[in-house]
């Protein structure tokens, strides 16, 4: 009798603290989501279905001044794990602010990859890279031409948004639609799994689950900034990244990997790193492509390793040699920090190692000319072409 209480006991007691604990998770969860999150307000936003009954959703910053823009629209595509807040991380830390600010008509595309409204089974058989690259990306530069009436745009793609762009261009998305792109951190190979990949070349994609990438970034936010120098590397380089930046980044950018998606790039990565759709590599696309380019690389990314980025910017315009640059970003370039990957998007210093070179070549063709819009007129505090070491 004694023991049977005893054990009854402790079972109310586990049970009890089990429910606590989940209390407590929960009020420290709403607590630093409501203090982290940053807030962008948006002239439009708009859910778009997709042909195969996927959904893509259609942000624009800012309506352009009464007089109408006198350059092209831009559409900017985030990477894997995101949302578009890639490319809007917070008001001093924004690509696509920076741009409205010097002009342009500024939209953000979430693919579907980075939507959280795809938890159905239908719709995870659907997040996949070829839904990506038939439907999401050209849709949104259809929709994008649509609203503004131009005949062309401009297209700034970071990591795997160029990988979708890698893949899409002269099969899915017209080249003759896109004036200028700008590539940020975007392999063009993935890198080698070593001894994972032989059990990743079998596994079933279908068994492959979806990481839960959201709930963990918020419930660590509020730690963002103590992230050990060893585990940041990986993924940005500590610092040049503002700890409050970094930790509104992870409570409002920050989306779950697909199972099947994140199964196609690991499987891409265990068998020689090419980007595939139907069977093809994407690369072999880009070599008659004659829309100039600029690529940026982090010095020190792991993700996206300058030669990966490199190889991208060599197959594009192959056979035509089209006009295109190539940045490493790093001191050694001129650069004020060395860059990860993250940092291209959102650094301490990305404005001006990154952002004014970008919007250099959107309006000449050239990140380092002198400009009236620039503000920091002298190329010699610039980033320049060329190599730096990778660590």
């Amino acid at each position: 009798m004694l023991a049977a209480l005893f054990v009854w006991w402790v079972g109310l007691l586990l049970v009890v603290g089990g429910l606590l604990a989940l209390l407590a998770w929960w009020l420290h969860y709403r607590y630093w989501l409501r203090r982290l999150s940053l807030q962008m307000e948006y002239a439009s936003v708009e859910e778009l279905a997709m042909p195969d009954g996927g959904a893509i959703e259609l942000r624009r910053v800012a309506l352009p001044d009464e007089a109408g823009p006198s350059h092209p629209p831009v559409l900017l595509v985030h990477g894997i794990a995101a949302n578009h807040r890639n490319n809007d991380a917070a008001p001093d830390y924004s690509f696509a602010r920076f741009l409205h600010k010097s002009g342009r008509d500024v939209w953000l595309v979430t693919m579907r990859s980075g939507r959280r409204s795809r938890y159905t089974l239908a719709a995870r058989r659907q997040s996949i890279f070829k839904s990506m690259v038939q439907h999401d990306l050209p849709q949104a530069v259809d929709a994008v031409l649509a609203r503004t009436g131009a005949p062309q745009l401009d297209i700034g793609v970071f990591s795997m948004g160029g990988m979708v762009l890698y893949a899409s261009l002269g099969r899915s998305l017209d080249p003759a639609r896109v004036h200028r792109v700008l590539v940020m951190a975007s392999p063009a190979v993935l890198r080698p799994l070593g001894p994972l990949g032989f059990w990743v070349r079998y596994w079933p994609v279908e068994l492959t689950p979806t990481l839960p990438l959201r709930l963990m970034m918020r419930t660590l936010a509020f730690a963002g900034g103590l992230t050990p120098p060893f585990v940041a590397r990986y993924f940005y380089n500590k610092p040049n990244v503002p700890p409050a930046v970094l930790q509104a980044s992870m409570v409002d950018m920050l989306e779950d990997i697909p199972g099947a998606l994140g199964a196609e790039l690991m499987r891409w990565g265990a068998t020689g790193g090419d980007i595939r759709v139907d069977g093809e590599r994407a690369l072999d696309g880009l070599a008659s492509v004659t829309v100039p380019a600029c690529f940026f690389a982090g010095s020190v990314d792991w993700l996206a390793p300058v030669h990966a980025v490199r190889i991208g910017y060599e197959a594009w315009g192959r056979d035509v040699g089209c006009h295109k640059h190539f940045l490493v970003l790093g001191r050694a370039t001129g650069a004020r920090e060395e860059y990860g990957h993250a940092d291209i998007a959102f650094g301490a210093h990305a404005r001006e190692d990154v952002f004014e070179p970008a919007l250099r070549f959107l309006d000449t063709g050239d990140p380092h000319a002198v400009t009236e819009r620039s503000t920091r007129l002298s190329p010699d505090a610039g980033v320049f072409e060329g190599e730096a070491p990778l660590l």
